[in-house]
């Protein structure tokens, strides 16, 4: 219970950085998002991160992005190698969708499910795919669950 509250408010504390900043991301100088790349489908729709995020704390790792209409996705995982790591019950993995700093959708052990395959690790970078439902947990938003799917992420810590 305590690794996921750890785990919790690293990947809250990553999704907000990742929300504030003022890039432009129809700015052609901008460049690539600082940090990496992160995109996903979200509910059907594509996804593109413009701001993100990304820690490694002793093997905690949080992975965070948000568009330019503060739609922020996060997961977050304890691991220090590759493979594949689930989201659901009894783990210590935890995903959120954040819409508009408001409202938040979550998977961890206690709601949702997904998972979290990590190709390429190291001390400086982490590659690899991501995909989780997540059911509404704070906020008046619908729908009651979001659903992430075609999630690439390559960030530099």
């Amino acid at each position: 219970m305590r690794l996921n509250r750890r785990l919790g408010l690293l990947l809250l504390v990553v999704v907000g950085l990742s929300a504030c900043g003022d890039d432009d991301p129809t700015d052609p100088d901008d460049g690539p998002p600082a940090g990496g790349l992160m995109t996903a489908t979200v509910d059907g729709n594509p996804w593109s991160a413009v701001q993100i995020a990304a820690v490694n704390s002793s093997g905690s790792i949080a992975i965070s992005g948000s568009d330019a209409s503060l739609l922020a996705l996060g997961f977050a995982f304890v691991g220090n190698t590759t493979g594949t790591y689930a989201i659901g019950t009894g783990s210590t993995s935890s995903a959120n969708v954040i819409d508009n700093l408001t409202t938040t959708w979550s998977a961890n052990a206690f709601q949702g499910s997904g998972t979290i395959t990590v190709s390429t690790l190291t001390a400086t970078r982490a590659a690899g795919t991501f995909s989780y439902t997540a059911t509404l947990t704070s906020g008046t938003g619908t729908p009651a669950t979001r659903v992430v799917t075609n999630g690439r992420f390559d960030v530099s810590f």
